[in-house]
């Protein structure tokens, strides 16, 4: 077992917040999304007309469902990217190196309305900046064993 301080775990807790909720809130949808196009675009179109009034022709329906496709890979992508530079970091003890991609996936999240991923992403990089102040820029890998703590 790792003995980590709080302030890393608070960090790393946030991180997997962060990115859960960014999870929830944009992969899921546009999976959704991208699913009922190819199962039926006709359907979700006309619901979208009847809601908004914009009416789409036929021709429209194989590029919007290619592009809602696209979008989503790349919203899975950055998902992953950002679970990798963030979460997988704080795991390995980089905290140097987990910092500006929490601040980048917090700015992010701001701006494109994802208000809960982006605050917890944010909350991770004011931790990983407390960590990195008091305990340095890398953690010292320490394994608690039952004769005592030994240094991986």
């Amino acid at each position: 077992m790792s003995i980590r301080p709080p302030e890393v775990w608070a960090a790393h807790e946030y991180a997997v917040i962060g990115s859960i909720f960014f999870f929830l809130f944009t992969v899921l949808p546009l999976l959704a999304i991208s699913l009922l196009f190819v199962v039926d675009a006709a359907l979700v179109l006309s619901y979208v007309a009847f809601w908004t009034g914009l009416v789409v022709s036929p021709g429209w329906i194989l590029p919007i469902t290619m592009g809602f496709g696209i979008f989503a890979i790349i919203v899975i992508l950055v998902f992953i990217g950002a679970y990798i530079t963030t979460v997988k970091r704080i795991d390995d003890g980089l905290y140097e190196a987990a910092k500006t991609p929490c601040l980048i996936m917090g700015i992010l999240g701001l701006l494109v309305c994802l208000i809960v991923p982006g605050i917890f992403y944010m909350m991770a990089y004011t931790k990983l900046g407390e960590v990195i102040l008091r305990y340095g820029p890398v953690a010292s890998r320490t394994v608690l064993t039952p004769v005592g703590l030994a240094t991986t």
